[in-house]
């Protein structure tokens, strides 16, 4: 069998990073009709039919996944050349010097995986997992990648370095350069189990392996003189036996060499000059005849690079260093030739061998552009869209025809199984009698078609279980300048159905719904609170990162020990730069001040996302992969994480003020930390041997109580030991049985291990029990989710019973054992017992399987009397994020919906007072850090201090004025979403992040003195320093290298949590959108800002502190870069100018002027647009010459409104005098400058 030339692929066109790129690798598809050409600019080219060749798709090998920043290296043009290229069912396979990479038939990239170390040289799919690839290089070592996951799965030390690898039907082929060939077996960690003998004639090394079946094909280079040639031949193994069979000689130099898979017994040998020829490796030396009569010598002026052969073998693509590759075919192409239709055209096979294949997707045909007729004078307006005045037809609402009765939309009710009991069939129909219990209305439909979703509609076949179908009316405006675009009825109406009660059909409350933040033009400021939070109590927002730990924070927030503790903390001298409990302190301090008001909790997560031990748990959630999160375990798993943390971090170090402290009860004089003392539970564990009795005992300690649930017997139920109580106290005890060996008795024995509470392991008391309990659910079957589901009374048709109770009884009895009651159990109760209360009640929330999960928190508000006298109903409030809602008792407690699913509890002691002072604690931070000027920047140059810290008899009291202004980089640009017709919607806004904060004195002999100037550290990645607006150089912000005061974030953030604690009021310009970035609540009655104090509602617009300072202080400010000093001082003055003419009463006046002014520059840009569009008619357009009399007119227009008094005399005295194109040009400088000053005074 011969190859014949058929087509040529001409050479790719030049690239920027390769002038002249040739293939590197090519392959055909298996299964679709398609030839990949990987060529050496890192670029994979599909070409589709035998017969035509016509380009399919080209992407970038080691490409992007998504559409984000455009470079090199993303874009895969960095990567460097491909190396090879494999293709499975529903991907292509490529490598290059960037890495690993898959992606679709289309030229979309699916995963990528890197290689920083450019090691790798081949890879090949895991025999024993069609998910994993295989891969090796010159670093000795296997890489696992998991193309499911993309990313790398784990890396294998292999003692040679790899330049081939096969997949084997159980194992995997390697060959080395040295000439070694190996098989491994991936079921014994790619160990080595057999070894094929390296060619003797290869002296050079091994440059191609090739296997089909059982047949392993391998050539190399010989070193004659000194110089590598190319081998003259062919070493051929058998697998089965691991022995070498006879070697096929090829005179010319095998450069490459590929088996035939339709015919394994045939080898294809081509020469680096592009001489090729079929070989036999059955014939022996003797029968073959001579290569140079059957070759083919293709069209080749240099070498050949690359060369590969189809599944059926009929197909072969040569590729060479000039760019080209050749198409050779077996089948006879001659005009006497079987393939020759009747219309004269070739039809050649597919390049698979099949037509049954894959089908090859195209890209859709554009749509033809509209034949416009365009002249000079035909207005753009002729090209628009259409206005819709009503809404489409295909834009109607669910509601309006998927009810019950529709057909078409709803599965039919199944057919109940006591009608199908007795039907008998007669003809292919079934009949059946109605049975007595089911007569009466069937068949009934309500007129209201919201009214019509029966149960069946919230299956997964339902509407309600379709996304897109679901009828979830988008309630009220979200949005304070939507709130101004509607009638007022409709806003009231909205707002009381917006979010109460429960839904007409059978889905959950609106409430507990996912909440996401829809970004306005406005930015997260626009957001209208009040539609989601009537209450006191404030939310959390979700716009930051790893936002599922906002229920746990609100629920320790409310859980007054804890928020003692965190608050007291900030009273240390913490050295921790990202201390959770710090953050935490901070946090619960605005959640206070706030009442109400959402809040974020930023600066949290920005500390939680620089712990690399929470890193390595895997407690960070990518928004990619926030759908396949299970969000009740992973918050359990924080809450274990974070617990520990916090007590580490407040423990005792010696640092800053201890008296927050209190030696243990015992008087034992030992000193703990406040969080352990709050929240861990201290006793020890009994080993008991049950032959001889001796005991084993360990102290242990736990912050956090896992449930263990009890075995459900088959056929019978958990009863009594299925309550809550009985489970918490079984968790508690947790005792477990082991088989080892006593150390004792020297016998095989059974361990039985117990806690034993209140006791050390010398028996002495240590402690009672904490005041809160942490508990985490740790459900992890369908049984343990069942324990938790309400259950129906016995006496009663439709009252239900819930699992977890108001609260329980802990009582301590002799040698530390536990005993839990419920607190309505009617055992009675005795002195010594503890009650708790469920302070907090963390679930997780996922109405249909296909839906993306969430946590919502319900809390029992800390003002209710707790008191067991008490008969007062507790006030539950429910945290669904920034939606916060008062609900009852039995909703917050109950786990009877499906939808709803437990995460963890957190109980509250009754009587806290008597086991840890919480009055005692410091409620202040120390005032004296405003006194101590500290930094963590070696290089500060003195000549860039410009603050003086403030003296001991400086300490602001309530009512201190000082002045602020803040500056910021962004960490992350925003995301935008643009639409068909042009308009843009938020999907993120630009995250923002303190880069410097100014304070100045705002009174007394050192007014306007700054005491605080300080940059901000930051360690995250900046992508914009923002420098034109806030003054910031790339360098400011690292140690390293600034030159200012540079501080951490924490240590800023005191600093004006101080502030604000000791009343100070701020005075600055736009101080809202400052503070909240800062992410710190100052309470309004502490902030004077200058943007409302001169704002006019009635002109619609607010004024810029440029404008104002130049209008009122006669000062041209940020001329250059922004200044924060300069901003917080020109804020004071203009606060100062406003209590002047308040006095003078005045200020109505004075405001009416500014805005006049304001008016006028704003006519004066107009003019000057309207001046450079005559000027613009009359260049290009000769013959609708306009007067001299209209351009004079708003030249005068222009020079009265910005005061060119000079500029307007000059050229109105001179104008005669001056030819037409020498005034026009006058005119256009005078209109330039005006307009330049315009903008200046406007920004």
């Amino acid at each position: 069998m011969g190859y014949t030339p058929s087509q040529v692929i001409p050479p790719a066109a030049a690239t920027p990073f390769d002038p002249a790129p040739y293939p590197t690798a090519l392959s055909f598809d298996p299964y679709a009709d398609l030839l990949l050409v990987g060529s050496s600019s890192g670029t994979v080219t599909s070409y589709c039919s035998a017969v035509s060749l016509e380009r399919h798709a080209v992407y970038c090998a080691h490409g992007s996944k998504g559409f984000g920043t455009y470079s090199t290296m993303r874009m895969g043009f960095g990567a460097g050349e491909v190396r090879q290229l494999k293709v499975v069912d529903k991907e292509i396979w490529s490598l290059t010097e960037g890495g690993l990479a898959g992606a679709k038939r289309g030229g979309l990239v699916r995963w990528t995986v890197s290689d920083p170390l450019f090691a790798l040289r081949t890879f090949d799919s895991n025999p024993l997992n069609s998910h994993e690839i295989v891969a090796g290089g010159t670093g000795a070592r296997l890489t696992i990648v998991n193309t499911s996951q993309g990313k790398v799965a784990k890396n294998v030390d292999q003692p040679h370095s790899l330049s081939h690898i096969f997949t084997l039907p159980r194992s995997i082929l390697t060959g080395s350069p040295s000439g070694l060939l190996q098989i491994l077996d991936p079921r014994q960690n790619y160990r080595q189990v057999s070894v094929l003998s390296a060619p003797s004639s290869q002296t050079g090394g091994l440059t191609g392996v090739d296997v089909q079946g059982d047949l392993v094909a391998a050539w190399g280079w010989n070193v004659l003189q000194g110089q590598p040639t190319p081998s003259s031949t062919v070493s051929l193994y058998d697998l089965r036996t691991s022995r070498m069979l006879p070697p096929v000689n090829f005179d010319q130099g095998v450069s490459w060499a590929k088996l035939d898979p339709h015919k394994p017994s045939s080898i294809v040998v081509a020469s680096s000059s592009g001489f090729i020829d079929v070989l036999d490796t059955n014939e022996d030396e003797n029968s073959r005849s001579d290569s140079a009569e059957n070759g083919v010598q293709l069209d080749i002026d240099q070498y050949v690079t690359a060369l590969a052969i189809s599944p059926r073998g009929d197909y072969l693509a040569v590729g060479d260093s000039l760019g080209q590759v050749q198409l050779l075919t077996s089948h006879d192409i001659s005009a006497e030739s079987d393939l020759v239709g009747v219309d004269g055209m070739l039809h050649l096979p597919p390049l698979n061998g099949h037509d049954n294949g894959t089908k090859v997707e195209w890209p859709d045909l554009p749509m033809p552009v509209p034949d416009v007729k365009w002249a000079n004078r035909t207005p753009l307006n002729v090209i628009g869209m259409p206005f819709y005045d009503t809404p489409l037809l295909s834009n109607f609402a669910p509601a309006d025809y998927a009810t019950a009765s529709s057909p078409l939309f709803n599965p039919s009710k199944p057919i109940p199984s006591a009608v199908l009991a007795n039907m008998r069939i007669i003809d292919g129909v079934g009949y059946a009698p109605l049975p007595r219990d089911m007569k009466g209305k069937r068949n009934v439909v309500c007129e209201d078609s919201s009214a019509n979703l029966i149960s069946a509609d919230s299956g997964p076949h339902g509407i309600m279980g379709r996304g897109k179908l679901a009828l979830r009316k988008e309630s009220g405006p979200k949005f304070r300048s939507e709130r101004n675009r509607r009638g007022a009825a409709e806003v009231l109406d909205d707002e009381a159905s917006g979010l109460t009660g429960l839904t007409n059909g059978p889905s959950m409350p609106k409430h507990y719904r996912k909440v996401e933040i829809k970004y306005s033009k406005f930015g997260v400021e626009s957001l209208f609170p009040r539609f989601y939070n009537k209450t006191q109590h404030s939310g959390l927002e979700t716009h930051i990162s790893n936002s599922y730990t906002n229920s746990l924070l609100q629920a320790y927030h409310y859980t007054l020990p804890f928020r003692a503790c965190a608050k007291a903390h900030l009273a240390i001298d913490c050295p921790k730069e990202h201390c959770m409990l710090c953050e935490s302190g901070f946090l619960f301090r605005m959640l206070e001040d706030a009442k109400g008001i959402n809040c974020q909790a930023s600066n949290f997560s920005r500390a939680f996302s620089a712990t690399s031990q929470a890193h390595a748990l895997g407690l960070f959630v990518p928004e990619s992969e926030a759908k396949k999160k299970d969000f009740a375990a992973l918050i359990q798993k924080f809450n274990r994480w974070f617990t520990n943390t916090v007590a580490a971090e407040d423990a005792p170090t010696g640092r800053g003020s201890d008296s927050h402290r209190n030696t243990p009860p015992n008087g034992s004089g030992t000193t703990s930390s406040l969080i352990t003392r709050v929240l861990a539970l201290k006793g020890r564990t009994d080993n008991a041997c049950s032959l001889c009795g001796q005991s084993v005992f360990k102290e242990f300690s736990a912050h956090v109580v896992d449930m263990l649930y009890p075995r459900k017997s088959t056929g019978t139920s958990l009863g009594d030991e299925g309550c809550f109580a009985s489970i918490l106290q079984n968790s508690l005890t947790r005792e477990t049985t082991t088989k080892t060996n006593c150390t004792n008795c020297s016998r095989l024995t059974t361990f039985t291990s117990r806690r034993r509470y209140g006791t050390d392991m010398l028996g002495n008391e240590v402690r009672r029990f904490p005041p809160v309990l942490s508990i985490n659910a740790s459900i992890i079957s369908d049984e343990h989710l069942e324990v938790w589901r309400d259950t129906p009374l016995a006496r009663s048709k439709h009252g239900r019973k819930r699992f977890l109770p108001d609260g329980v009884r802990i009582r301590l009895g002799e040698g530390g054992d536990v005993q839990v009651y419920d607190d309505n159990d009617s055992s009675p109760s005795q002195p010594q017992d503890m009650r708790y209360i469920v302070r907090a009640f963390v679930a997780s929330i996922q109405e249909h399987e296909s839906d993306e999960a969430h946590l919502v928190a319900f809390v029992r508000a800390p003002n209710d009397t707790d008191a067991s006298t008490s008969h007062d109903q507790p006030r539950w409030l429910l945290f669904n994020d920034f939606l916060v809602k008062e609900v009852s008792a039995d909703e917050a407690l109950s786990c009877a919906p499906a939808w709803k699913s437990p995460a963890l509890v957190v109980l509250e002691r009754i009587g806290t007072e008597d086991v840890l002072d919480l009055e005692g604690l410091p409620k202040q931070i120390d005032p004296t850090i405003l006194v101590r000027d500290s930094l963590i920047s070696g290089r500060r140059n003195r000549q860039q201090i410009k603050h003086t810290c403030l003296d001991l008899d400086e300490i602001p009291s309530p009512g201190t004025l000082v002045a602020i202004d803040a500056e910021f980089i962004a960490l992350q640009l925003e995301e935008l979403e643009i639409r068909s017709d042009g308009t843009k919607n938020v999907l993120r806004p630009t995250k923002m992040s303190l880069a410097r904060v100014s304070v100045l004195r705002g009174d007394g002999a050192r007014e306007s003195l700054p005491f605080i100037d300080d940059y901000i550290h930051t360690s995250e990645p900046v992508v914009d320093y923002l420098t034109e607006f806030s003054g910031i150089k790339e360098g400011d912000l690292n140690p390293s290298t600034s030159i200012h005061t540079l501080v951490p974030l924490k240590v800023a953030y005191k600093k004006l949590r101080t502030l604000v604690d000791l009343g100070c009021v701020f005075v600055g310009h736009g101080l809202p959108k400052d503070f909240r970035t800062i992410n710190i609540f100052v309470p309004p009655t502490q902030v004077i800002d200058t943007v409302a104090i001169f704002y006019d509602p009635s002109r619609h617009r607010r004024l810029s502190l440029r404008f104002l300072s130049w209008f009122l202080l006669k000062q041209d400010i940020q001329t250059a870069e922004h200044d924060s000093i300069e901003d917080a001082r020109c804020a004071l003055q203009l606060y100062k100018k406003y209590q002047t003419f308040v006095q003078e009463n005045r200020f109505e006046d004075v405001l009416e002027d500014i805005y006049d002014a304001g008016q006028r520059l704003v006519s004066a840009d107009m003019a000057r647009n309207t001046f450079v569009a005559l000027t613009s008619v009359d260049r290009y357009n000769p013959g609708l010459q306009t007067s001299s009399n209209e351009r004079s007119g708003t030249c005068r227009q222009l020079a009265n409104l910005t005061g060119a008094t000079d500029a307007r005399e000059t050229v109105y005295s001179e104008e005669p005098a001056r030819s037409a194109g020498r005034a026009r040009a006058e005119y256009c400088r005078v209109s330039y400058a005006a307009s330049t000053l315009c903008r200046q005074r406007l920004r």
